[in-house]
């Protein structure tokens, strides 16, 4: 047992007394580690392990055991500072937060951002996968496998950006809260109700018992002999403090029984929680630490395999329930700011017929932002085009006019139009939702387009040219 026990000696000066030290990281991990502070001997905690190296030759080096393979261990031997369920919890939980890839634990919650962290398994080798972040002001971060390449030089399995990762997860993480969340509240609330209700008749009961002593008391003090004023004084005093303590009750159980917003169960109000959740999660100042716990509670691992294009990621719930999903693979240069290419592709063919400052309006006004959340502005469009390569509008060139332009071309209104364009006559595109429509020139000025656009209806053939004699009218004549 020597190897267990701590040499008290070196804690005491030449007269015997306790000097008192501060904590070290070295001996508070030796009193969460060993089983000794926990009441529990144990005896053959190492072994002699014998290697063949890479090289041929024989290496020995000592491995140490678990607690249960030890040659001896006999629980609560002698009385420990610890006990010994509350050791066990200590191990667990040191082995979930250890950094350490041999270790089964996803480690540690800590302050970066990538969510999946520790939970991440390379499907190919086996290995879990590390977190490598980047960027000065933004810190943006990626998940690759390089255990091999650390250890034997071997090459990279996969690596991936987290950004489009984490938030899949997020997603499906959020499907599973949410009805969990809104039912335990819902659970909680009712708890709660059912409470305040035994609250309310436990205070009732305790009300009518004093009551009840109040009036015995008042009873004894009637009974009481005039002449004996010490009795008389004592009953009095009795009483007295019956009927404070009645008053007490009364006004407490009158506290108690007010409404509360919390007394009643809305569960129309909980029916919100699902929004309140997700809000909560993506709210700036959540804490990503408290993220990553709640998704280690969730999910036992997640592997991973990547091929060009996409991601391919098999979520491990607790419980033994999976989910396979597929992510998007960014391509190179491809970040969180680039601007989707449906607004790319509006601003291309809108920048045919409108100048940067109506460009800005139309994606304001349809809702559009920039890829970092600001509004449009004829500098940021212009820029915008600079970047893509997009010519700006010449007003010389009429090869693509707006449908305004083209209905005074045709020379008929611009509702006119507008049905022309949906029966089909004409084409045109509308490239923005409070956008304008925009057409190509010379197909509105081919003559049977034209005559097509402006070709009057034929009357029905059973209508009449002129109303028929019988036919009554509303007009009456004065007299």
């Amino acid at each position: 047992m020597r190897e267990h026990c701590v040499d008290v000696q070196v804690n005491r000066n030449d007269r015997g007394d306790v000097l008192w030290k501060p904590a070290s990281y070295t001996w508070l991990h030796m009193v969460l580690t060993n089983p000794v502070y926990a009441g529990c001997y144990a005896y053959g905690r190492t072994t002699q392990v014998t290697a063949l190296d890479d090289d041929g030759t024989f290496r020995q080096y000592r491995r140490r055991k678990e607690l249960k393979e030890a040659s001896v261990l006999l629980h609560r031997h002698h009385d420990g500072y610890i006990e010994p369920e509350v050791f066990e919890r200590i191990q667990a939980m040191i082995t979930g937060n250890s950094q350490m890839h041999r270790r089964p634990g996803p480690g540690a919650a800590r302050i970066g951002s990538a969510l999946l962290a520790g939970v991440l398994r390379c499907r190919r080798c086996g290995n879990k996968l590390v977190v490598n972040y980047s960027g000065s002001k933004t810190r943006f971060h990626r998940y690759e496998c390089n255990r091999d390449n650390a250890e034997r030089g071997e090459a990279r399995c996969i690596n991936f950006s987290g950004l489009d990762a984490d938030t899949r997860v997020t997603e499906l993480v959020l499907e599973v809260i949410r009805p969990a969340a809104v039912e335990l509240s819902a659970k909680v609330a009712r708890e709660g109700v059912a409470q305040h209700d035994h609250a309310v008749e436990a205070l009732r009961l305790e009300l009518k018992s004093a009551r009840y002593a109040a009036e015995r008391a008042e009873r004894q003090y009637d009974a009481a002999e005039p002449e004996n004023r010490l009795v008389v004084d004592e009953l009095e005093r009795r009483w007295n403090a019956a009927l404070e303590r009645v008053h007490e009750l009364d006004e407490r159980l009158a506290r108690t029984r007010a409404p509360t917003p919390n007394t009643a169960v809305d569960m129309a109000r909980f029916s919100t929680l699902a929004t309140d959740v997700f809000r909560l999660w993506h709210d700036p100042s959540a804490d990503i630490r408290l993220k990553k716990r709640i998704v280690r509670t969730l999910v036992e691992e997640v592997i991973v395999d990547t091929t060009e294009r996409e991601i391919s990621l098999v979520v491990h719930w607790k419980g033994g329930a999976h989910s396979e999903v597929v992510v998007g693979r960014r391509r190179r240069g491809q970040n969180r700011t680039n601007t989707k290419p449906d607004t790319i592709e509006a601003i291309r063919l809108l920048a045919r017929v409108c100048p940067d400052e109506s460009i800005a309006r139309a994606l304001n006004a349809s809702g559009i932002v920039t890829a970092r959340g600001n509004v449009w502005t004829s500098t940021l469009v212009r820029s915008f085009r600079s970047g893509h390569q997009i010519a700006p509008h010449s007003p010389a060139d009429q090869t693509w006019i707006t449908l305004a332009l083209a209905a005074k071309l045709a020379g008929v209104a611009d509702l006119t139009l507008k049905r022309a364009v949906a029966r089909g006559v004409v084409t045109a595109v509308q490239p923005l939702a409070r956008g304008p429509w925009i057409l190509e020139k010379a197909q509105l000025m081919r003559p049977e387009v034209l005559q097509r656009i402006t070709k009057k209806p034929r009357a029905h053939p059973g209508d009449p040219a002129a109303p028929p004699p019988a036919q009554l009218n509303l007009i009456i004549p004065r007299t």
